[in-house]
């Protein structure tokens, strides 16, 4: 059996993803995947656009209990 996404239920992921930033996003990310169960991570980068790499980050994150910080202020032009 294959998982489906009706075209609502793809609108309201991609909105909030789309709100949400940092570890917030990445944790909605893992919970909608693993919600979805075996699978959810192809279907969701096939059919959102999320990436794989930052789905995998959240789900070792929940499974952890650990949050990675993110260091944007590192980016961007160097002085």
């Amino acid at each position: 059996m294959s998982i489906q996404l009706t075209e609502s239920v793809k609108k309201m992921l991609a909105e909030t993803a789309l709100k949400l930033k940092g570890a917030f996003k990445r944790r909605f990310q893992a919970q909608t995947v693993l919600e979805l169960g075996h699978g959810g991570s192809l279907l969701v980068q096939k059919e959102l656009g999320w990436d794989r790499g930052t789905i995998k980050k959240g789900i070792k994150e929940l499974k952890s209990g650990i949050t990675c910080i993110d260091n944007y202020s590192a980016r961007g032009r160097k002085k």
